[in-house]
């Protein structure tokens, strides 16, 4: 049986001596197909295999293992992704983060709107990659509970965001003293009550920076008891 599917291309790596296996996120699934002869420059496959490429694939489906790609149509391939290191190194640890996420038509549009917004060099490229974490996050169920105060559920007062409690907190409950800035706290709370509908608002209210996305990425990192790679070597293109 041979079915079509389109997505983002996430990843491709060698299989034996001169084929490959390529990864895409679809609006349902993350696809793993077999890839014939990618490895040879003469591939017709290649160009539609490419990391970060908007793509329509023909597989022929298999009983066992990993279908195979016999057709792949290119759509959009947003190469500026490459172009800059902190973009390139941010890119790839959402990859990596979402070849671990359940695939969701929510995951797929927002990741796209995110590489659009690198393609066209927007500055709300870091709103757009926060929208994606906290998307990731949501799909997980280790989102921050921003409604009141994660441990008495007060919703005055509220006055930090706690890692450790999974949420906000408010003067009473929060044991440290440590006060998070107002700003950032309505930051927080907007992220995770926006939809990508309505994210011109979240842009025009919030200012997002490469270290928001850090955090976001910790956070994911903490909650599903993980090591990303590329979180450490993002830090490091930073200097954080």
């Amino acid at each position: 049986m041979t079915i079509k599917t389109t997505g983002i291309v996430l990843k491709v790596q060698d299989y034996k001596e001169k084929d490959g296996l390529a990864w895409m996120l679809t609006q349902d699934q993350i696809v793993s197909v077999r890839v014939r002869g990618i490895q040879k420059e003469s591939s017709k496959l290649r160009s539609g295999c490419q990391p970060f490429l908007y793509a329509t694939w023909q597989i022929e489906e298999r009983n066992q293992g990993p279908g195979l790609l016999i057709h792949a149509t290119p759509i959009c391939f947003f190469y500026r992704v490459m172009e800059d290191l902190t973009i390139q190194a941010f890119s790839f640890l959402l990859r990596d983060i979402l070849l671990k996420t359940k695939s969701s038509p929510l995951l797929l549009e927002a990741f796209l709107e995110y590489l659009k917004a690198v393609q066209d060099q927007r500055n709300s490229v870091f709103a757009y990659g926060c929208f994606v974490l906290k998307e990731i996050l949501c799909a997980e169920g280790i989102q921050p509970f921003v409604d009141g105060c994660t441990l008495c559920h007060r919703k005055d007062a509220l006055e930090t965001l706690s890692i450790k409690e999974g949420g906000f907190l408010c003067h009473y409950c929060n044991q440290n003293g440590i006060k998070m800035n107002k700003s950032d706290m309505r930051k927080v709370y907007l992220l995770f009550k926006a939809s990508l509908k309505y994210i011109d608002v979240l842009i025009e209210n919030c200012h997002f920076e490469i270290k928001d996305c850090i955090f976001w990425a910790d956070w994911y990192e903490r909650f599903e008891q993980t090591h990303l790679a590329g979180l450490k070597f993002l830090k490091t293109v930073v200097d954080l």
